[in-house]
């Protein structure tokens, strides 16, 4: 995992739902989106992707 999601798009296919973590405060993202986890597509779609940051700047 932690491959960049621009980079697995094409192995994933569709993607039925994408949930990006972020932590509990106000923050930017920083760097490439990567992929944390995926969990098998539902009946009704493509795949749920878990993906994050690879970092994060608090804001004021």
């Amino acid at each position: 995992m932690l491959v960049p999601l621009c980079e697995a798009r094409g192995s994933l296919g569709p993607i039925g739902r994408l949930i990006v973590l972020a932590p509990p405060h106000p923050a930017l993202g920083i760097g490439a989106l990567r992929v944390l986890r995926v969990d098998r597509a539902e009946a009704q779609g493509g795949p749920t992707v878990i993906v994050s940051y690879e970092g994060y700047e608090r804001l004021p």
